[in-house]
């Protein structure tokens, strides 16, 4: 069989933001490498981490929108949101959070720290215009929602009612009973109640179907503690924690229930549109009236809740709380007012501590540092990631925050990640692609697909809720939350189209030709132009994951590694072992990690694509020794005219976004939107010399600066107290020595433990204690000479 040979031009790479690069002279010679596996430092357990969600306090709903407050103050809204009643306001006047909300039928109220009233919504009857505060009041306290009116309280305990009084629902009573001042409130369609500091009960408007005729206090209740308005029904409770129910009953609202699993006592209520909710001292749920959209149909408690602790009901939707902040909504969803906010939904995002894409290759170390195998350096040193992907031009990670990161070219914007993109559990990268799957199941794109005309498959504008995806080089494939597969972008010979009749998929994987899709049962089904070698196994009982080259195919199989396919440059040879974890393939090459951290490579070793760096056990950097007969020269990088017009695409898409549109200006482009690689050729060709000069010039003044002569050590302006627990990596280190253009740098190890402020490895510094830290670097410069320096380290 023929072998796979890639090839490429020597070119200079870069890191995003124009960050400085140190290429090694001595590279890849296109060769294949079998089996390679090394232990490294510590392990790397692979698992779904829980990414931090927002913990809900505070509940609201009304007609079709929903509020939710969290712990930190931060407001939420989703549902209808026409006339703004689901978007949050601005805090002001000294607010740092929010502390209340209430949800009125086709507007919301909140109160801040600084106990200031905030109105947002539909204001038709005045019921946003917020009152003065009078009597003595400073701030506001508590706040209540209608259907067109508000009412609040002070911190006097005055009562403020403002919004339609048609029926004198924002009428506030006078004090009674021995009652100096209001402590609660609560408003209907067209009536209100209230409570004060004795515990008399108030109902004033609407009293057709007597919903603002107190009930007696029974069965030994003193006072009443909670009051909750509806449609046209209320709710009380007593300091007894007997329940009271009283106005329309149409729906059976008022019929109150009996109290069941051990409850005692009834401890809060809330009145929906035309049925209520309760809540007894055992946390169990009470749903009872109209039920005619689910809005009665309580969920089980999940995520380890034990039981119910608050409450809300809308028109026909309901919300609750449970005592470990997991939030439920169910019922009525037209309008999204069920649709909880990524935010405060707890996703669990699937680590992936090594990822494959064309030739490029990273892992994950212990410290959460990406480490590039092909070019021998670290991304981000001071981010964390718990899940990496690349393609074959750029790379994406995810930091422990959830939040996405990229490197490598971005020609066409694949770098360019969306603000508010908010917490991700997978991405994938593409040729010119990046996407990213949220925890709310939904998928957002950024870059460019790319496709032969009239092959090209949009993003379903109704994708069903996505739990995985697999990036191939030019198209996506989605499982989604039943077991069923969608796909997007090119199309070419229906390798996006997958089979409608899949079902009870468990995982999926793409490369460049072909998709597949692992069934529970083992079963693989492909689609697209897959070789034949490929798509001859068609079951594997036991699989948990397989992964796609563009001639090969791999899975993991009851914790073992299998491979199949068209065997080319020892492609077959997978790592032995029964408890791998996770697998990732390139175009020609294979990367697989255990539940230990072992780390497995196999496949083609073009650009040393497997060949393991010494942070995951492989061996040490070389040191140049003066003989190199195949080094490229390691003249100054300087851009020509040759490399515009063959490589511009390559070359623009590194330069940093500011460069780069002074670039296509140059060349009389446009930067308002990312251009593709045929449309910049396009600008160059059509562009005058004078132009292109312009254009060469920018790409120049963007580059990597060479060096003549080796830096001495770091001037003091340079040297900085470094952190103790700090990492300094030899890309670091050429950077704060301010070297330019060198290659083979590797820090000496000392023989005796002479130094106590840190750690030293040929590749890495840990800091450790406070002190100073000389530490010998030794590295080729541009010359091909061999030099040493001493880089010096202030920890404290």
């Amino acid at each position: 069989m023929s072998k796979i040979v890639f090839s490429r031009r020597s070119r200079p790479v870069a890191l995003l933001a124009g960050l400085a690069v140190v290429l090694a002279a001595c590279g890849g010679s296109g060769s294949t490498a079998t089996s390679e596996t090394r232990t490294r430092n510590a392990a790397l357990e692979v698992s779904n981490v829980t990414l931090a969600a927002a913990i809900p306090v505070a509940i609201s709903a009304a007609g079709v929108h929903s509020l939710v407050l969290d712990e930190t103050g931060n407001l939420y809204g989703f549902g209808t949101n026409g006339d703004g009643r689901a978007t949050p306001p601005a805090l002001r006047d000294g607010g740092t959070t929010f502390t209340a909300i209430a949800a009125g039928y086709v507007h919301s109220l909140a109160l801040d720290d600084k106990g200031n009233l905030y109105g947002f919504g539909d204001n038709y009857y005045g019921h946003l215009t917020v009152p003065a505060l009078r009597d003595g009041g400073t701030k506001f306290t508590a706040i209540a929602g209608g259907a067109y009116h508000s009412l609040v309280l002070d911190d006097k305990g005055n009562l403020y009612g403002f919004g339609e009084n048609t029926d004198g629902q924002m009428t506030p009573p006078a004090l009674r009973d021995g009652g100096t001042e209001f402590t609660a409130i609560s408003g209907g369609f067209a009536h209100s109640l209230a409570l004060d500091d004795k515990g008399n009960l108030y109902g004033f408007g609407d009293d057709m179907y007597g919903q603002t005729t107190p009930p007696a206090l029974r069965d030994g209740g003193t006072t009443f503690t909670a009051i909750t308005a509806g449609y046209h029904h209320s709710l009380a409770l007593d300091d007894k924690g007997n329940l009271y129910t009283f106005g329309s009953n149409g729906s059976r609202q008022v019929n109150a229930p009996a109290l069941r699993g051990g409850g005692t006592k009834f401890t809060a209520i809330n009145a929906g549109w035309f049925y209520s909710l309760a809540l007894d001292d055992k946390g169990n749920l009470y749903t009872f009236g109209d039920n005619r959209l689910g809005q009665l149909n309580a969920p089980a408690l999940r995520d380890g809740g034990t039981e119910f602790t608050a409450i809300s009901g809308g028109f026909a939707h309901s919300l609750a709380l449970d005592d470990k902040g997991n939030l439920y909504t169910f019922g009525w969803n037209q309008y999204g007012q069920l649709n909880v906010p990524a935010a405060l939904s707890a996703a669990y995002l699937r680590t992936m501590p090594i990822a494959a894409g064309g030739t490029n290759a990273y892992g994950i170390d212990e410290n959460g540092i990406v480490n590039d195998f092909v070019r021998g350096y670290t991304i981000f040193d001071d981010t964390e990631m718990l899940s990496i992907a690349t393609g074959p031009r750029h790379g994406l990670g995810i930091t422990r925050s959830g939040q996405v990161v990229g490197w490598g070219e971005g020609t066409v914007g694949q770098l360019e990640i969306p603000d508010g993109l908010g917490p991700a559990i997978q991405v994938v990268a593409g040729y010119s692609y990046s996407a990213a799957l949220r925890g709310d199941g939904s998928v957002v794109e950024w870059g460019a697909h790319t496709a032969p005309t009239g092959q090209l498959i949009a993003k379903p504008d109704d994708l069903p809720k996505i739990v995985s995806l697999a990036g191939g080089t030019t198209h996506i494939v989605g499982l989604t939350e039943t077991g069923t597969v969608v796909s997007w972008g090119n199309n070419h010979h229906g390798r996006a189209t997958p089979p409608e009749s899949l079902s009870d998929v468990i995982a999926i994987a793409a490369s460049a030709l072909c998709s597949v899709a692992l069934s529970r049962d083992g079963t693989l089904t492909w689609w697209g132009p897959c070789h034949s070698e490929t798509k001859a196994v068609t079951s594997l009982p036991g699989a948990t994951a397989i992964a796609l080259t563009d001639f090969t195919a791999a899975a993991i199989v009851d914790g073992e590694i299998r491979t199949w396919g068209l065997d080319a440059n020892d492609e077959l040879a997978g790592p032995e072992g029964s408890d791998w974890a996770a697998l990732s393939a390139g175009a020609a090459s294979y990367l697989a990690v255990d539940k230990k951290g072992n780390v497995a490579t196999w496949g083609n070793n073009s650009y040393e694509t497997i060949t393991i760096p010494e942070m995951f056990g492989g061996p040490a950097p070389l040191i140049y020794d003066g003989i190199c007969g195949d080094c490229a020269p390691q003249g100054p990088i300087t851009y020509t005219d040759e490399d515009l017009e063959n490589d511009a695409a390559f070359y623009v898409g590194i330069l940093p976004k500011e460069q780069r549109d002074k670039f296509i200006t140059a060349l009389g482009g446009s930067t308002t939107k990312p251009l593709t690689s045929d449309e910049i050729q396009a600008l160059i060709d059509a562009a005058s010399a004078t132009a292109r000069a312009q254009a060469l010039a920018e790409m120049n003044a963007a580059r990597v600066d060479p060096a003549t002569t080796p830096a001495a050590t770091l001037p003091p302006a340079q040297n900085p107290t470094t952190k103790i627990g700090a990492t300094i990596t030899t890309r670091k280190a050429v950077a704060l020595l301010g070297l330019k253009k060198v290659t083979k740098v590797a820090f000496s190890v000392p023989k005796k433990a002479s130094i106590t402020a840190c750690k030293i490895t040929t590749t890495r510094i840990t800091t450790v204690a406070a002190g100073t830290c000389n530490v010998k670097v030794a590295y080729t410069d541009s010359k091909k000479k061999k030099r040493t320096t001493t880089l010096t380290l202030l920890i404290g």
